[in-house]
């Protein structure tokens, strides 16, 4: 179900594993944290500048503890203003996960699932479930994948390096990893940047 940072935090201090004091100092480092490491991705900045151009309405949703206040401030920070909505389920409390806070967003702003299209990194939560849902879906890789691409493609290597059929696999395998790893650069840490009426 969907928490919040500070759910979190309490239940350390009910396990006793924090002092009251000390997590309302780590909740207000964290949240600076993710302030400071937090970056748009080129390919994010992109879309949305593209689809603010075209005039669609941009709305975000998130699986995420971090309130919508929070993400909507990293977000501007990012030079991504101008966001109609910001949909998050520690706000909302229900997950984009299950589909529950695809459902609350679209009824909320009054638009029918077939005229929204998502754009996120996770596969099986902004593809599948959208969807499923009945809104177009656009897959971008995510930054972790990009980042394990080169790695896998190396254990792979290595595996295969004595085995003739493994290399005929791995030659296949990292004609389609190695290309990723190296031509996309993508959106938002944990966030599905946005997600627009078609027609662009």
């Amino acid at each position: 179900s969907a928490v919040n940072l500070e759910e979190i935090y309490a239940e350390l201090v009910a396990l006793g594993l924090l002092a009251p004091e000390d997590a309302i100092e780590f909740l207000n480092l964290e949240i600076k944290l993710e302030k400071r490491f937090c970056t748009a991705r080129h390919i994010g900045k992109y879309l949305f500048d593209f689809a603010r151009r075209c005039g669609k309405r941009i709305v975000c949703i998130s699986d995420m503890y971090l309130s919508s206040e929070v993400i909507r401030g990293i977000l501007e920070e990012n030079g991504f203003l101008g966001i109609d909505s910001v949909f998050v389920s520690a706000d909302e409390r229900v997950c984009k996960s299950d589909g529950r806070l695809f459902k609350r967003a679209y009824l909320k702003l009054g638009v029918a699932p077939n005229q929204i299209c998502h754009i996120g990194d996770n596969y099986k939560t902004d593809i599948l479930m959208a969807q499923s849902l009945g809104m177009k879906a656009i897959h971008i890789t995510s930054a972790s994948d990009i980042f394990m691409a080169p790695i896998i493609v190396a254990m792979m290597s290595s595996q295969c390096a004595s085995d003739n059929s493994g290399q005929l696999r791995f030659s296949i395998a990292s004609a389609l990893v190695v290309p990723l790893a190296t031509s996309l650069l993508t959106v938002f840490k944990n966030i599905s940047l946005f997600r627009f009426p078609l027609g662009i």
